[in-house]
């Protein structure tokens, strides 16, 4: 759970890789768990296999409404990639 204390600058870009690294995993997770590959999660979701890529490897965060595209596209709701972070 995020600890909303004061916060140094460090601290706040730590926070936010540790985000992101955990939605990362939760894609993943979901992507598999409905036997897609990157590329066909991709297709369905209107984006790249790089883009999809950059966001399971966390190179990239999506925004709100990418992850309303990635959830529509795996048929879960938004809140699931949220679920045990």
């Amino acid at each position: 759970k995020p600890n909303f204390s004061v916060k140094t600058k460090d601290d706040l870009l730590r926070e936010k890789r540790e985000f992101a690294t955990r939605i990362a995993k939760r894609l993943k997770e979901l992507r598999k768990s409905k036997l897609l590959t990157q590329e066909q999660l991709a297709f369905k979701a209107g984006y790249s296999r790089n883009v999809i890529g950059n966001f399971e490897q966390a190179v990239n965060s999506p925004t709100a409404h990418t992850l309303w595209r990635l959830a529509a596209a795996l048929e879960v709701e938004p809140a699931d990639f949220f679920k045990g972070i």
